[in-house]
């Protein structure tokens, strides 16, 4: 898992968005399957990228 993920996983959890590891490795194969908690989880990493110039 990337730090990005991991650290967007970890960060949602303050909020009450809670998953697992294998539900997002889930979600990157299927996204047409997610859960809205992966989602928002999945968004937050790609917003940490588009802040740090890597998107």
């Amino acid at each position: 898992m990337n730090l990005t993920l991991q650290e967007a996983k970890n960060s949602s959890a303050i909020e009450n968005i809670i998953t697992t590891q294998d539900s997002l490795y889930k979600y990157h194969l299927q996204s047409n399957r997610a859960s809205s908690q992966d989602r928002e989880i999945n968004n937050y990493s790609k917003a940490l990228l588009f802040g740090w110039g890597e998107s």
